[in-house]
């Protein structure tokens, strides 16, 4: 299997699926944030504030390249970041060593999923539906350039086996 990137707005079930997706395929499972937590201790609202936002992006871009240099060694699913796509050339990244799938999620629900949530995020300080707005019109058009898109409102294991099927051929 190719390395699966999962990419899409914050709420957008990132995490969710690529937990989900590694159990069913047996296979590793790797979600971005969390890993930078590990590596640096910190939650990534922390980092942004004591580093700023800049310096998490390197962070982030070095965690991909990690990953693909790895890649032979296994087969994984990666919850990207909500903006790791548009930084640093790391949608072209991973279009040229995996297959990106783009949870596309409508703005309502992603909000609805945000505010059910205490986990901070700081990008989304301010007014949520129109940071929400403001972000999605700043990433669409990384997003779109996945290879396949999802529609989450009522996605199923099956959507993503078929999808997935594709990917590794």
């Amino acid at each position: 299997m190719k390395i699966i990137f999962l990419v899409g707005m914050p709420g957008s079930g990132k995490t969710y699926w690529a937990k989900t997706l590694a159990e069913h395929y047996k296979c590793d499972v790797v979600d971005m944030d969390r890993q930078i937590s590990v590596l640096t201790g910190k939650k990534i609202a922390a980092i942004f504030k004591e580093k700023g936002e800049a310096y998490f992006r390197e962070m982030e871009n070095g965690l991909l390249q990690q990953i693909i240099k790895n890649k032979d060694n296994w087969n994984v699913i990666v919850a990207c970041g909500g903006g790791t796509p548009s930084f640093n050339g790391n949608m072209q990244l991973m279009l040229e060593h995996g297959c990106v799938i783009y949870l596309q999620t409508d703005i309502s629900v992603l909000e609805q999923r945000l505010l059910n949530t205490d986990e901070q995020r700081p990008l989304l300080e301010g007014g949520l539906r129109k940071r929400l707005e403001e972000l999605y019109e700043l990433r669409r058009g990384f997003y779109e350039q996945a290879n396949y898109t999802i529609n989450t409102n009522s996605i199923t294991i099956k959507d993503f086996e078929n999808i997935i099927a594709l990917c590794t051929e």
